[in-house]
């Protein structure tokens, strides 16, 4: 049997979030896109950008528990914002440029903005997640 595909294409710049050698700063940028193509469905197109942009946000805020040092935290989301600024087509490529401002008293904030491959910004969304160190060995 073949392996499944991803529903969300993902193309890194840089290096990977779980490198070791990866810089510690809690910012990253990745390409995204629908894997395929998609009917000309606005609700669609935003739903499938919702969903690509929840997989990796949290990322930018784990860049301070590694800057830190310490071990990777559960985590749980507070909430979110996602606000569309223009129709954006999921099955194009997006930049999606993330950074965390700042993560303390067992809270992070991550910002996310995507681009479309002109430069104009397409949506922003924020989240707030709880890191809640494992106690167990």
């Amino acid at each position: 049997m073949g392996q499944a595909r991803a529903p969300i294409d993902q193309r890194f710049v840089g290096e990977i979030p779980w490198s070791p050698t990866r810089s510690k700063e809690p910012r990253q940028q990745i390409w995204i896109k629908a894997d395929g193509e998609l009917p000309d469905d606005p609700l669609l197109h935003a739903c499938v950008i919702t969903y690509a942009s929840d997989m990796s946000l949290l990322d930018s805020v784990l860049g301070h528990i590694r800057s830190a040092g310490t071990t990777a935290p559960s985590c749980r989301e507070f909430g979110s914002l996602h606000v569309f600024h223009r129709e954006v087509h999921a099955d194009h490529w997006l930049l999606y440029d993330m950074d965390s401002p700042i993560a303390h008293g067992g809270r992070g904030l991550a910002r996310g903005f995507l681009f479309n491959e002109s430069g104009q910004l397409m949506t922003s969304m924020v989240q707030e997640d709880s890191l809640e160190q494992s106690t167990h060995q």
